[in-house]
């Protein structure tokens, strides 16, 4: 959440104050490089070098760690995002909390209104025996959600319970996401797969603070774009 705080990137993102007076970490879609520039592991290794030796941090950089002393590990390229924290728990669970929660009542893509109608759909439900948890009520329980239910309400349920209730625009914009990250899950994915997802996150992140305002577009949101070179590098999501 500081400045240069994305370990793919140099992006230093910016402060943004709130409505209630507080300040949050933001990273606006940078449209003339969105994933860069890029650190690279000698840079990071050296960053880290001098952070140690100067006592400060630089570029993001605090010190070195025990992973740049291994041989064939590379510090950038090797390390994954956290796909269950960044898009399940991060992303997703926003979502969530924007759409539903009370203290978005005067926005438009707020449908608290609604839930009643949502959780009598996502109720009707019933999941083959390869999704373990049924779904379960978003008034009563998805403050209590697990990782596996955001990502079957990201690649399954929100595509039909927010049909017709979600306002238009919000929905296909929801739909980007849903899209990508099903891809970017799958057993095999073919490259021109790998960068039909990639469009399609960046089409979402380009048009999430038109939608949504800067405030959220989080360290989750901007760690979205870096997501499918990770799965070049290291293979699908799972």
């Amino acid at each position: 959440n500081g400045f240069f705080g994305c370990l793919k990137c140099k992006q230093p993102g910016i402060s943004v104050r709130t409505s209630k007076g507080g300040i949050v970490h933001a990273f606006p879609f940078e449209s003339s490089d969105p994933t860069g520039p890029a650190r690279t592991h000698e840079q990071t290794r050296e960053h880290a070098r001098q952070a140690f030796e100067k006592r400060m941090t630089v570029d993001g950089i605090k010190g070195p760690c025990w992973f740049a002393a291994l041989k064939y590990h590379d510090l950038i390229r090797g390390s994954a995002v956290d796909y269950m924290h960044c898009v399940l728990e991060g992303v997703m669970k926003l979502l969530l909390k924007l759409w539903f929660g009370s203290g978005h009542s005067n926005e438009t893509y707020c449908i608290a209104n609604r839930i009643s109608e949502v959780d009598n759909r996502l109720a009707e439900i019933k999941p083959p025996n390869n999704i373990s948890r049924c779904p379960r009520s978003i008034e009563n329980h998805s403050k209590y959600w697990k990782a596996s239910e955001l990502r079957s309400f990201l690649l399954f349920y929100g595509a039909v319970v927010l049909n017709g209730i979600l306002p238009d625009a919000w929905y296909e914009h929801f739909m980007l996401l849903s899209e990508a990250i099903f891809l970017l899950s799958m057993e095999q994915i073919t490259n021109a797969q790998l960068v039909h997802a990639e469009n399609l996150i960046e089409h979402f992140c380009v048009t999430f603070a038109e939608l949504y305002g800067i405030r959220y577009q989080t360290a989750n949101l901007h760690y979205l774009l870096h997501i499918p070179q990770d799965v070049r590098n290291l293979g699908p999501l799972w």
